[in-house]
């Protein structure tokens, strides 16, 4: 069993509310590094937005390209 095989089992039961917490506790472990990277409290917000965004944008247009799955 390969690594991708190996994730896809483990990942398979994950509910939305589970995708959802561990996007959140991502979210929190960013601004906890931000909070204690002194250097990156300087950074402009619209710099972020814009890297937030770019980082957004393949899966969003995955997820709105690709056909579901037939079952």
């Amino acid at each position: 069993m390969g690594f991708a095989e190996w994730v896809d089992s483990r990942t398979s039961n994950l509910t939305v509310m589970d995708v959802a917490l561990i996007k959140w506790s991502c979210i929190a472990g960013g601004v906890l590094v931000a909070r204690l990277v002194p250097s990156l409290r300087r950074v402009d917000t619209r710099v972020l937005a814009v890297i937030a965004l770019a980082l957004a944008v393949k899966p969003a247009v995955t997820a709105l390209t690709t056909p579901p799955p037939s079952l």
